[in-house]
Formats: C-alpha cells, sequence, structure tokens
C-alpha cells in the first residue's frame, strides 16, 4: 500500500527535547533578569499575571525577553482551562477557591518563545508552512518544535510527483529541509536551545540533547484498519523511516519492535502507535465524519484540540523524562532543599502512584502509562517517589 497516496491531510511535528542542567546544577549562576524561573512561588506569579489577555496588573507587567529569540509567554489561560493542560490548570482553580494552592503544579506549564521569522520550509520545489516555537519548562528542560500541517491541496500536489512514493520520504526531506542560516531542524534546534541557556546561565554547562520525536497526525480517503497486515506495514515503514518493501518481509514479532505500543483506542477506527521515535494518530474516521457533516465552527476545531493535546501531553512527558534521568535524580542534593522539593512535589502530584495504579487521574491517562514505561518514565517517577 502506497500511504502517500490515500492520505488527504497530515500535520507533523518535529518536537526535540533538550535537558538544561544548570537548573538543577548551577541554579546560582541564573540570570537575576529571570530568577522568577528559581521557585515556583515567583514562577506562578509571573504566569497568572501574563496568561491573560488584558493582565491584571500584577508584580510582573511585561515579558522577560530572551535576545534574539522573543518573549517567554506563559499559555494563554483561557486555552490551558480548556485543553491538555487543564489537568493542571483546573486543579490550581479549584484550590484557588478553597484557600489553598499547590503552586508547584504550575512548573509543568511551560513558557512559549515563538520563532516567527521562520515561515517555511521547500521540498520538492514545494513550500511547506511551517511554526517554530520553544517549550520553556522552568524546572529545567526544553522542548524546540517545528510544526507543519500539509494541506489536502499540498497533498494532491505531492500525489504528482514521480519522485514521492512513500511518506516516510516526506518526513525525511522535511526534516532535513535548510529553513535558517543555521541549517535544518537539528542543528537548529541544538542552536536555539544553547542560545537560551547561555542567556539564563552565562557560564554555566551545555545542554544535553536528546534526538527528534515524530508526531504524524493523519486523514486518510480510504480506512485505515491496524490489524490488516498491509496497512500496518504502511504505518510501521513511516514511523521507522524505511520503505514498506523494507518491512514487507520483517515478521510481526520484528513489526511490532518498530512500532512498540499501541494506545487504547477511545472510538471506533481510532488508531494510535507509539515509539520513542515516532507516534503516529489516525483519528476514528466515523469521528471526523459527524464533524464534517456538523460544518459548525466549534466541531472542525475538536480535530485540531486533539492534535494540540497529543503534542503538548508529548512535550510534556518527554520534558519530565530527560530531566529526571538526565539531572535531577542524580544531581538533585546540589539544589537548596527547598527548590529540590517542590520539584518533587510537582511531579508526585502530577503523576501519582504512577507504578500501581493503572487508573491515575491525569489528562491522557490512557496513553501515559504505556508510553511512560516504554521511554522508563515509570521507573524514573519510582525512583523520585522512593525519596518523599
Amino acid at each position: 500500500m502506497k500511504l502517500s497516496k490515500v492520505i488527504t491531510s497530515v500535520q507533523f511535528l518535529f518536537m526535540r527535547p533538550f535537558t538544561l542542567p544548570n537548573f538543577t546544577e548551577n541554579l546560582e549562576l541564573l540570570n537575576q533578569q529571570f530568577d522568577f524561573l528559581s521557585n515556583s512561588n515567583d514562577y506562578s506569579q509571573y504566569y497568572k499575571d501574563l496568561e491573560s489577555l488584558k493582565g491584571k496588573g500584577g508584580r510582573f507587567k511585561e515579558p522577560s525577553i530572551i535576545p534574539n529569540l522573543g518573549p517567554l509567554m506563559p499559555l494563554r489561560k483561557k486555552h490551558t482551562l480548556n485543553s491538555y493542560w487543564q489537568s493542571i490548570r483546573l486543579l490550581l482553580k479549584i484550590q484557588e477557591k478553597k484557600g489553598k494552592i499547590d503552586n508547584e503544579l504550575f512548573l509543568l506549564l511551560p513558557l512559549k518563545i515563538s520563532i516567527p521569522k521562520i515561515k517555511s520550509v521547500r521540498v520538492k520545489n514545494i513550500k511547506f508552512p511551517v511554526n517554530v516555537y520553544i517549550y520553556l519548562f522552568s524546572f529545567g528542560s526544553c522542548c524546540v518544535n517545528m510544526e507543519i500541517n500539509v494541506s489536502p491541496s499540498l497533498c494532491n500536489l505531492l500525489r504528482t510527483e514521480e519522485g514521492f512514493d512513500e511518506l516516510s520520504d516526506l518526513i525525511n526531506n522535511l526534516k532535513g529541509s535548510t529553513f535558517d542560516e543555521k541549517g535544518s531542524f537539528e542543528p537548529f534546534s541544538l542552536s536555539v536551545s544553547r542560545e537560551l541557556n547561555q542567556v539564563l546561565f552565562k557560564n554555566g554547562k551545555d545542554v544535553i540533547p536528546f534526538p527528534t520525536h515524530t508526531l504524524i497526525f493523519m486523514e486518510t480517503s480510504e480506512l485505515l484498519i491496524a490489524d490488516f497486515n498491509q496497512h500496518k506495514q504502511a504505518i510501521a515503514a513511516t514511523m521507522s523511516r524505511k520503505t514498506v518493501n523494507d518491512v514487507s518481509t520483517l515478521t510481526d514479532e520484528a513489526m511490532n519492535k518498530l512500532i512498540h505500543c499501541e494506545i487504547k483506542k477511545l472510538r471506533d477506527g481510532e488508531i494510535i502507535f507509539f515509539s520513542p521515535m515516532s507516534t503516529f494518530i489516525y483519528p476514528s474516521p466515523i469521528w471526523i465524519g459527524g464533524l464534517r457533516q456538523e460544518k459548525t465552527k466549534f466541531n472542525n476545531k475538536k480535530l485540531q484540540c486533539m492534535y494540540n493535546n497529543y503534542r503538548d501531553f508529548i512535550n510534556t512527558i518527554f520534558a519530565v523524562n530527560r530531566f529526571l534521568q538526565d539531572s535531577f535524580l542524580e544531581n538533585k542534593v546540589k539544589l537548596p532543599s527547598d527548590r529540590s522539593l517542590e520539584i518533587i512535589k510537582c511531579f508526585t502530584t502530577a503523576y501519582p502512584d504512577t507504578s500501581l495504579n493503572s487508573s491515575c487521574k491525569i489528562y491522557y491517562g490512557a496513553a501515559f502509562k504505556p508510553i511512560a514505561q516504554k521511554i522508563r518514565l515509570i521507573d524514573s517517577l519510582e525512583k523520585l517517589e522512593e525519596t518523599v
């Protein structure tokens, strides 16, 4: 099956996480202009003062600026209350009404740096619009993101190109396409993460890079069925950057290793596969058909909301995972005790009893546990819980 021939629209996210070890090992070197990043009380105040469009005239009047990159902007409150982040934001809102606020949970809400100067990449003489931005998590990680929305009209153009065969070709070409004087996405992501790190900690340690994770969110003109071998081969080839011919001779066991795990579906016909390298999401065609028939502005946004929520979910768990494995678990004794304790409280509150409770009430709970097991985040959280 040539998957490229049946795609009607697809969104790609290239997300590369970086650990900023200075947040654990050299917190005293933090540029005083950004001192609000060093504790949850100041960080939560910065977030609350600037997350509203109108603002409240609080302590922080204007966002702090990272030279050559842009302002450190909180996610808008309206968005965080109606998206993936609501599992954090609604809990804080309920606590606020009761007069009790765990400010530590704000550490899981990132600051966003938009990079509007990069607007497109070019593959096979076709220009693809892109959206590039950084999520900075104030506990000590950042994720550089490049989003590409391949519209139905662009999909039609690609199907007429002689050289375009498998979807993996397009992913590799997009990822490797030069869009800045610094080169393609991977060298660019390393460069901007270092710029950010250098501004925050002038004489500290370098960032710790991690491989790029690719999210593929797709609609097709023909129904995909995860159990149908031909379709599964096409998905596995796409996720592993291979051709269908490369994977067609693999055993079922080898094929499953490429995909790693299938996430429990929430709707009929939905497909979600995860591997540390890629996530493949195929929304339920029945659900999509219903949205298309309703043709209301609100319902047309639901598909985009699904993509946005999985994007933010993946950003967050990779950011937490890399921070714990690369920095915090080994070097937390280098932090002031109150800072160390608030980070531990943040993660253990957000991810309670992760190893024991399969129904822990976090957003995307069905996806969290299998993915956290695959990337060994469960192991790190268990070690963290032992320190409580």
